[in-house]
Formats: structure tokens, C-alpha cells, sequence
């Protein structure tokens, strides 16, 4: 059996996620995640060009509260410059 550190003081664990795409600027595509927990939570928002480049431009994360870390989330800034790659392919 695989310990997990978040049910050590607790009996259950859920995390939200939210997310949601926009089409501005009119060249990319703006993605942007919340993700949140009992212990705090997190928004991250990427820039990026749309399919087949799917280039990251520009990327941000922000705490939004309780224990996580600002420095971790400010760190995807990055991320510019880098690419997405889609599940299990050949690139």
C-alpha cells in the first residue's frame, strides 16, 4: 500500500481544479487553472500559440492563499519559450 503524506492527519483529501480558455490576445490562446486544496491553492495561467506550435509565450502562476508556496508558483514564468506536447506522441 502506497502512504499518502495529505490523509496522514485526515480521513479523506480532495483537491478542486477549475479551468477555462480564452481566445485573447487573437493570436494565442490564454489557459488558466485554479487549483485548490484544504491546505491552500494556486492559479496558473499560460499564453500560448495555438495548434500545431503550441508554443508557450507567456506563463504565471499566483498563490491564492494558505500554505502555498509564492516562490514555486512565480517560477513558471520560465516556462516562455517552451513548447506543449500532447500526450503519448512521437516528437
Amino acid at each position: 500500500m502506497i502512504a499518502s503524506p495529505y490523509l496522514e492527519v485526515r480521513d479523506r483529501y480532495e483537491r478542486q481544479m477549475t479551468g477555462r480558455v480564452d481566445a485573447t490576445p487573437a493570436d494565442a490562446l490564454t489557459h488558466t487553472v485554479h487549483l485548490a486544496d484544504e491546505d491552500g491553492a494556486v492559479e496558473l495561467v499560460a499564453v500560448c500559440t495555438p495548434s500545431p506550435g503550441y508554443e508557450v509565450l507567456e506563463a504565471r502562476g499566483t498563490s491564492r492563499g494558505g500554505a502555498a508556496n509564492p516562490a514555486v508558483a512565480a517560477d513558471l514564468g520560465g516556462l516562455a519559450g517552451a513548447r506543449m506536447v500532447g500526450g503519448f506522441t512521437r516528437r
